[in-house]
This record gives structure tokens, sequence and C-alpha cells, in this order.
């Protein structure tokens, strides 16, 4: 049964992780390795709502009932931000989460609040695939909003990036918008990039342990490549930002408790098969402490995209 009575989760007892296109290498994530340490830091959420609101811009002000799905939505953050803005704009709504990870959505419902006039269903599933998972669910002419925030980065290979912008673009109704945004693009890092290489780098001497440099930790894109999938799934660009966000030590150290990030550091570690999650985590906040490290900058690209009429 569920905890709440506006809020609901729909697992998919089919789902097949191959089919994510990870090669079966995305950690799920659990009690103790998740995601919800991170969501609460005030300046990530800062910068999410804020995009939030910008996206509301540009749909009439007159709209007092949102259609809104959200895309690899893990532990639910962009539904807890999006239920703060529709309550204090007085907007009622239904909620779509979509997320291959049944433990991140049951989590979710810990943390979204439940507010009258707003409905949160939670799907297990994948974001390339919005519009069979969700058939029967939203309205046939389309959706008013869909997001994916700081996620397209950790789904590998152009081709699924490019489907996941794809089924976003398909159930957007003509005149919806989409929002996108992400901290690792090629200028993530800003000025911060060698700080931030010292401390990978200090992480693998935990273990004393080299760079495997035949294998790719993470496949950077830059903005521009984001920004052309976006406009090839047939979307208007109509705001794009880069904005910076200093984040504090707390940040960091909750950020390393998430597997995704911790998996995507050490991937590219010799050996790295022969520790746990637990033991790179360790060594991540060790050479936080070795490198001295009080906070550190990340820059976010940020998109709103729209459906033409």
């Amino acid at each position: 049964m569920d905890k709440k009575i506006n809020i609901k989760v729909y697992p998919n007892k089919s789902i097949d992780p191959s089919d994510h296109g990870t090669e079966k290498r995305r950690i799920e994530q659990s009690e103790a390795y998740n995601f919800v340490g991170f969501s609460e830091i005030p300046e990530y959420r800062t910068v999410n709502k804020e995009l939030l609101k910008t996206a509301l811009s540009f749909l009439s002000p007159e709209l007092k009932q949102i259609v809104h799905v959200d895309n690899a939505t893990g532990t639910g953050l962009i539904p807890q931000l999006a239920v703060e803005l529709y309550n204090e704009l007085r907007i009622n709504a239904t909620i779509f989460g979509i997320d291959p990870d049944l433990y991140a959505l049951q989590k979710a419902v810990d943390f979204i609040p439940e507010v009258k006039g707003v409905q949160i269903l939670l799907f297990q599933g994948y974001g390339q695939r919005l519009e069979e998972l969700l058939r029967g669910y939203i309205p046939e002419e389309g959706v008013d909003l869909v997001t994916i925030h700081d996620a397209i980065h950790e789904i590998p290979g152009h081709d699924i990036k490019k489907a996941i912008f794809a089924s976003q673009a398909k159930i957007l109704r003509p005149g919806g918008v989409q929002t996108y945004n992400s901290a690792f693009t090629t200028i993530g890092m800003g000025e911060a990039a060698l700080k931030y290489g010292r401390l990978k780098l200090g992480a693998f001497s935990y273990f004393k342990q080299n760079r495997n440099k035949n294998v790719t930790a993470i496949e950077w894109y830059t903005p521009e490549q984001y920004a052309q999938m976006i406009k090839d799934s047939g979307l208007t660009i109509i705001h794009e930002e880069v904005k910076t966000v200093m984040m504090s030590r707390k940040a960091i150290e909750a950020i390393s408790h998430y597997p995704e990030f911790i998996n995507g550091v050490f991937r590219d570690m010799e050996n790295v098969e022969n520790y746990t999650l637990a033991q790179k985590s360790k060594a991540f906040i060790a050479a936080l402490d070795k490198e001295n490290i009080t906070s550190l900058p990340r820059l976010w690209h940020q998109i709103v995209a729209q459906k033409k009429n």
C-alpha cells in the first residue's frame, strides 16, 4: 500500500537493465548510498528550482492546471521542487516521474510533500520510452512541461541521449516546454578543472592505483552538442545560460554517497573491481582532506526549449 494517497509508484516487472544501454554498469541506489543527501543541499535545490521558474515563465500566465513529466526523476528532487512551486503559484498539477531505479522511486515517496491539488505518479522505466510508458495516462495532445535535470550525462551513448530528447519532445503539446541542465559538460569544472583532477588522482592514490588509460570514465559532451540534440528533436531553444554554483564541502561529501557519481569517478582506475562502493566513497572523502578542499565551483549548462505550434 502506498504511504500517501496522492503519490503512487508503478513498478515494471518486465524491465530489462540491458535496454538502458549502460552495459549493466549502472549501480542501483540503496539505503546506504543514494542521492537523497545531495538533493537536500540548498545551493543545488536553488539552481534547479530557478530553472523550473524560468520554464513556467514561457507558459501561459493563465495556466491553472499543468501536466509535468520529470525524466530520470531518481529520488524525486524535481517533483519535490515542482510541488513547492505549484503550491506557491496555486496551480493544480499531475506530475509523472520516470526512472529505471525502483528503490529511488520508492524513496521519492518519503520526500515528496503531499499537497492538495497535486498528484504524483512514479513509473519505473527508461527515458527513451516515455510515450509507451505513459500511454493512457497523459493527454493525447501532449503535456505542458518535460524536465530532465542533471541526468543526461549519466546515460552513455550519443544515440540513446538523442533518443531520450526525441522521446521528450514527442510527448510535449504544441507550446509546451522542456528543461534540461547538466553540471557534467566539457565546461562543468570551469577554472577548477586542475583541482578536480588532483582530487580524482588523490582518490586513486588512496588505493595506490593509477589511471587505466584504456577506459573512458565519462563521455564528456559540449554544451553545443546537447543544444544540438535538443534542436534535432524538433524543439526551439528559447532560453540558454551557464550558471556557476559554489558547492560547499558538505555538498561534495554528500555527492560521494551517490553511486553513479562514485562509479564515474573511479571507473577508469586500475583494478577498480577490487574495491567496494563504500571503500571508494571513503577514498574520495580522504582525498578531499588531503587536498584541503572546502568548496569547489560547478558550472550548470541550462536550456529551456519549446515545441512550436
